[in-house]
């Protein structure tokens, strides 16, 4: 697939130099309000063609040939980095947390969309954690509102706690 869309980009002369990105900012917005809304994926009608049936059989672009698309092999290395590059500075702030934090428990979201993004585009970064995680993320963002002194965070400490070696369990 990801072949499909260099290749179909490359026969076109066609760069977006970001465009594949602004669904990010429009795609919050609900089709009743804005019913002339673009496709989030515009870019693979235009890049469908009778040999090359992109949009018709539901191909992605994947996040490097998203990439490629916007920016040539220079974003099919740059993009992918600092997307990884950014993961692995949130993990950074998050591993020294406590294992019941909000902070790590948003971060479990976001890693267990990350196969997602690679495989549909950063469009998914959004897509996956805000719709389809929406009753988790909403979970976290209240008990970071709420705060930690009415969160119990040491209920699973104090009632699921491993018995010492030797000790029989209650």
């Amino acid at each position: 697939m990801q072949a499909t869309f260099m290749a179909a980009a490359d026969e076109q002369g066609r760069r977006y130099y970001g465009a594949t990105l602004l669904p990010l900012l429009y795609l919050p917005i609900p089709r009743f309000a804005w019913p002339d809304k673009p496709l989030p994926n515009a870019y693979a009608f235009e890049l469908s063609s009778s040999l090359r049936q992109i949009e018709p059989i539901g191909m992605t672009a994947q996040l490097s040939g998203e990439s490629y698309l916007n920016f040539g092999w220079i974003g099919c290395a740059v993009i992918p980095f600092l997307y990884v590059l950014g993961l692995q500075t949130i993990y950074g702030r998050v591993s020294n947390l406590d294992i019941s934090s909000v902070s790590r428990w948003i971060y479990l979201i976001l890693l267990i969309s990350m196969v997602q993004v690679f495989r549909d585009g950063l469009n998914s970064l959004f897509v996956f954690p805000c719709v389809g995680y929406l009753p988790l993320v909403a979970w976290g963002g209240i008990s970071k509102l709420i705060g930690p002194g009415r969160v119990q965070a040491d209920y699973f400490n104090l009632h699921h706690a491993m018995p010492a070696q030797g000790e029989r369990p209650s």
